[in-house]
């Protein structure tokens, strides 16, 4: 054989990736791209559910709706009602009256009587069909007006006083009046500001006002992105695509694991930033809990998904890989192969 020859057998057997796919820029861009998208997936999340589930008026009402079935927001209400009643109408006062004279004396007791039983009437008030409505109502009317002010928009005197967004509940003290057997008279005489529940005040409105005009803008253009980069990500990876699918996978999983982490302790920082009492710290916890169920929900699906797209690439990889012709290894061996001995090139039988 000829030095040539020789030089050309030897150029083929140690150039083994000669024919194979070559991937597209740097080894490592891929796998930058998915972890890229994976934290714009987590915040794009977020961004979804502030605006698909916060801002949207008929969803919080159903989730209001939730609250209600919630024993620590039931029971939440019913102090909170008892004591606004108590405080606005001086009910032993009210007995006195309805009494005859010499019965004066027993309106202490029944006052305290009534006290006890607050909580019966409460839960009683909580179960009817009328009090459903006021509930309704009142977060419809509110939430109305807080996404109207987050927004910028102009919201007049609905559910506002002193610059912060209330939750009336007024109605709700004049039903629990009316079910203890308090006169009219003195449920008409209630002062206004009785039955409100401060969702949000000014302070916490500039900050609120930046996070909502942030997410309206970008929420879908982060859901274009991080589509464009997973699958940039596969294009990318010319030659292990398979594996890339396979990253892609377990990114998702990653990022919904992260997404149930985040929102756990958003929630607990937030009631920790926000109560200021902490005897309302559980109440508030049950609320932030039920109002980011739509976080909880969108990570166990990114979880799904990504447990059936990295099991289907693994599978896929693992029979590639046994078929002994997939991916770049078999064009490598294919391109190592040196051609077969053709008798009839070298007719003497000799070597040059």
């Amino acid at each position: 054989m000829s030095d040539d020859a020789a030089g050309d057998a030897s150029d083929e057997i140690e150039s083994p990736t000669v024919g194979a796919p070559q991937g597209l820029g740097p080894r490592w861009l891929p796998t930058v791209l998915v972890v890229f998208a994976t934290l714009l997936a987590v915040v794009g999340a977020t961004t979804t559910w502030l605006k698909v589930q916060m801002l949207d008026t008929d969803r919080w009402v159903a989730v209001s709706s939730d609250l209600l079935e919630e024993p620590e927001v039931r029971s939440a209400l019913s102090s909170y009602l008892g004591e606004q009643l108590f405080e606005a109408v001086d009910v032993r006062a009210e007995l006195e009256g309805l009494l005859p004279p010499r019965a004066a004396g027993l309106a202490g007791p029944l006052t305290g009587l009534m006290r006890v039983s607050v909580a019966n009437a409460v839960e009683q008030l909580l179960a009817s069909d009328r009090f459903g409505d006021v509930w309704e109502g009142a977060n419809r009317r509110t939430h109305t007006a807080a996404v109207a002010v987050l927004r910028g928009e102009d919201v007049g005197p609905l559910s506002t006083a002193d610059g912060a967004i209330t939750l009336e509940l007024g109605e709700a003290l004049q039903q629990l009046g009316a079910r203890l057997g308090l006169p009219a008279g003195a449920l008409d005489r209630i002062p206004p500001g009785f039955g409100q529940i401060i969702v949000a005040d000014s302070d916490d409105l500039a900050a609120a006002q930046r996070a909502v005009q942030v997410a309206e803008f970008v929420s879908w253009m982060l859901l274009l992105a991080v589509v464009a980069l997973y699958a940039g990500a596969i294009a990318l990876a010319v030659g292990r695509r398979t594996a890339m699918v396979l990253q892609v996978g377990i990114a998702l999983v990653v990022g919904g694991a992260v997404l149930l982490v985040a929102r756990l302790l958003g929630v607990y920082l937030s009631v920790g930033a926000i109560v200021r009492k902490t005897e309302n710290e559980s109440v508030a916890t049950v609320v932030g809990m039920v109002a980011t169920q739509l976080l909880r929900n969108i990570a166990w699906t990114s979880i799904a998904i990504g447990l059936v797209i990295a099991v289907t690439a693994a599978i896929l990889g693992a029979g590639l890989g046994s078929g002994g012709s997939g991916g770049s290894g078999g064009a490598s061996r294919l391109a190592a192969t040196p051609p077969p001995h053709d008798p009839q090139s070298q007719p003497d039988g000799r070597s040059e």
